[in-house]
């Protein structure tokens, strides 16, 4: 039985060979595939089990792929927005902890997110980045 699992690793491994493999967009696809068919386990969900099935066989598509370049990309593609969500998240956050104490706005200019301190009535607000003034109520 042993000889059995270690001949077919060795073919599996012979198999990948050249192939793209497993990669940091790898798992969150097959999680998204299995919550997608956990869904729809739900009767009135039902479509959610082909987009589950194709986002599977996405996910092994890319791991049998030999064309790197294009894995790379896609990578780099989720990896930018993965960051850019999680800033967003985390500005939330803190926005959200700060809420009794500070205001948010942004700049009309430059759009850079300025913070003021709650309850002063009108002011000016000059904008760090810009210098571009402009008058809020707090």
């Amino acid at each position: 039985m042993r000889s059995f699992f270690s001949r077919l690793l060795g073919s599996l491994a012979r198999f990948m060979n050249g192939r793209y493999g497993i990669d940091g967009l790898f798992m969150p696809i097959v999680v998204t595939s299995c919550v997608c068919t956990l869904l729809s386990s739900f009767g009135v969900l039902w479509f959610f089990r082909p987009i589950g099935t194709l986002l599977l066989l996405y996910a092994l598509f890319r791991a049998c792929s030999k064309n790197y370049d294009k894995r790379r990309q896609e990578l780099y593609r989720y990896q930018k927005f993965a960051t850019a969500f999680s800033k967003k998240i985390g500005f939330l956050r803190q926005q959200y902890q700060d809420r009794h104490i500070r205001k948010y706005f942004k700049c009309p200019s430059c759009k850079t997110r300025l913070f003021v301190p709650k309850g002063k009535g009108k002011i000016q607000i000059t904008c760090r980045q810009c210098g571009h003034k402009f008058i809020k109520k707090t």
